[in-house]
This record gives C-alpha cells, structure tokens and sequence, in this order.
C-alpha cells in the first residue's frame, strides 16, 4: 500500500489508512493498517546518533469479533513522514471500529485515531466491495470531500482488463449532479469531489466498478452537506462575528491582526484544539456541538437582514445552548412579551424583552452575567 492509497483522517499530525482483504467462505479476512506519523507526534532525543524518537503503534477492532497488532521501533527524524503498517489478521465478515493508537515512549504521550469499516464476503461467483469512506477533518464538509472505497473481483477470478471506477452525486430525487471517475490509488479507488454548487441538504454517492464497460459492483451511502459556516478563518470579520461569544478578546485580536488566511487558520485551529474535550481522538465534539448550535441559531433567530448570531438570543444560544426550561409570555399574557431561559448547567436563568413588539428580544439580563455564570462551569 502506498502513501498515496492513505484514507487520511485528519488535517495535520497522525493519519490512519486501511486496505481490507475480504473474507471467502472458508477463510476470514484481514486488515492492513497504516499509520503515517509526522514531527508533531513524536518527540526526538539525542543520543548517540542522530535525533530519534522511540514509539510504539497499536492496532485494535471493536465490534462482532476482535482484533489486535502491535508494533513500534524507532524512528529518526530525517525519515519523516514514517509509514508504520500493522496487519489484523483472521478478520470475520461484519463492521467494526478501527481504533489506532500510537505512544511516544519518551514522553508517554498518546495519540489516537478511529473510523468504522466493514469486512465482506468474497464469494467465486459475485463481485464485491467496501463501505464508501469519507475522509476529512472534521464531518462537515466544505469546498469537497474526499471518498476512498475498495472493490473485489470473484474468488479465484484473473483477468489482464484493468477495473475502473466511477462516481455519481446525485439529489434525493435522482438528478445527477455530479459523476466522475476514481483513481486507482495502490489498491484502493480514491477521489475528491467538488462541492462547490452544491447546497445544503442530502445527497446520494453511488459508486461502481466497472470490467468492460459494465457494472460488476457497486456502493451507495447518503451524504449530508451542512451549511459551511466560516469558524476556520477564511473571511476575518465572518469568522469573529460566529465565534464572538465563546471567543475571548484576544483571540478576536489575533483574528484581527493575522495578516493572511493561513494565519488566520492558524488562530482558529488552535482555538478549536483548546476547547475539544477529547485531544487524543479525530473528533472534535465542541466544535461539532457548536456548528449543530450555528444551524439552529441561523434558522431560529434570524430576522430579514439580520443574522440570528447578531441577535440577543443567538448570542446566548451560542455560548449556552438549548435551555433546560423555556417560558414564553406573549402580549395575551404580558404588557411587554419576554422569555426566561432556564439552565441547570451553569445555574442561570436568563431574561429576554420584545421591547417593540416586532419578534425581536433583547437581553434584560446583564451579558457579564451570563459569562461569569459560563465561566464557572
């Protein structure tokens, strides 16, 4: 397996790729694992020789069976980006989680990646293939997205005419709208598909291999597209306006003061790093939790031009949630229609005002307030 046959899990540092050898009727599967590692996962000591650093990397399958492989060495510096494989041997048929993890045996450190794949069945009469995977920083998907996906001739099955594959985006209602052909990547099929012109909404990605010039297999999954809100730092004022209200004033400043998108990026990237409650994992579930809170102030609190994180509510939101208990007092009930917000967690209740009766409610409850609550979390 090459470098470039990599199903890449994340952005910068630790990648995790896999090709599967399928299970037959009589014999269970296997996985190769790869793990190419980068400076920052690592630390490097003098010794007798050249910078170097000493790891270990573990493989392990969760799911309807098990599996486990280790490994490790040591590594100098000038060797890097190092491809480290594992190979997960008598694999079953069925799904599982791919757990990798790798520990820098200088520091201790600890750095982890995940995906869900599957093991089918090669059969000697049937074609088949494997789950379609998306690769990406994070599940949101903006500008493109990145498929990987593996096809399987019969068992016992030889032939000199080369497999192809193609891809089809098309809406829910069948129209086309994207197709193309994949690259065969050491293996492994491979793609990038733009995503440009497409909207928000859900899609379905169709796969297929094709022997001449007909389909032998092929995959299919629905691929969600959500709104692609600028937190990463491409447009300055965009991205401080959505993160103002978790955003301390020197991290706006900071925003400000980048002189270039990828000093921008930079900011944010850390930003995020600093507030994902899980490090060692490719997820981050604050900024998962915080674009989730992006749709919902966006489609609720926004008011013809005004955008729903410019209003009082959409900044509270922002930063608290959903509240724990909602109290709506309209004009029947009120001479000024107001909403309290409870929250359990921190223990606050928060006041809005319809001060003009027109839908828009501002804050009665001081914004200080509500941060010093925040803060105590």
């Amino acid at each position: 397996m090459t470098v470039a046959a990599l199903v890449l899990l994340a952005a910068a540092g630790l990648q995790l790729g896999w090709t599967v050898e399928p299970a037959t009727a009589s014999e269970p599967g296997s996985i190769r694992v790869s793990a190419l590692l980068e400076e920052g996962d690592l630390v490097f000591v003098f010794g007798d020789g050249p910078e170097a650093a000493t790891f270990e990397t573990i493989a392990t399958l969760e799911g309807d069976g098990e599996g486990f492989a280790r490994s490790g060495g040591i590594v100098v510096r000038s060797e890097l980006p190092f491809l480290q494989e594992l190979v997960l041997e008598d694999v079953e048929s069925g799904g599982y989680r791919l757990v990798l993890m790798v520990r820098d045996l200088e520091s201790g450190r600890t750095t982890m990646r995940e995906a869900n794949l599957d093991v089918p069945v090669r059969t000697a009469e049937n074609w088949s293939s494997s789950m379609i995977r998306l690769a990406g920083a994070h599940e949101r998907i903006a500008g493109s997205v990145d498929i990987a996906w593996q096809a399987f001739p019969p068992a016992g099955s030889d032939t000199d005419v080369p497999v192809t594959a193609a891809y089809a985006l098309r809406s829910l209602s069948g129209e086309t709208l994207q197709e193309g052909w994949l690259r065969d990547s050491g293996g492994v099929f491979t793609a990038t598909i733009p995503l440009g012109s497409v909207h928000a909404g859900e899609y379905e990605l169709i796969v297929a291999a094709l022997l001449d010039s007909t389909v032998r297999t092929s995959s299919a999954l629905l691929l969600g597209v959500e709104e692609d809100w600028d937190i990463w730092g491409r447009n300055a004022s965009v991205t401080s306006d959505l993160v103002r209200p978790i955003a301390d004033p020197s991290v706006l400043a900071q925003i400000e003061d980048a002189d270039s998108e990828a000093g921008r990026m930079a900011v944010m990237s850390g930003f995020w790093k600093a507030l994902d409650p899980t490090p060692m994992t490719e997820r981050n579930e604050y900024r998962e939790l915080y674009l989730d809170r992006l749709d919902t102030i966006m489609e609720r609190f926004s008011r013809s031009a005004t955008q729903g994180i410019e209003t009082d509510m959409g900044l509270v939101y922002a930063l608290l949630g959903e509240p724990d208990i909602l109290e709506d007092m309209p004009f029947e009930t009120a001479d000024t229609p107001y909403q309290v917000w409870t929250y359990f967690t921190p223990p606050i209740t928060v006041v809005f005002a319809d001060q003009y009766g027109i839908g828009m409610y501002e804050l009665v409850t001081s914004w200080p307030e509500i941060r010093r609550a925040y803060e105590r979390i």
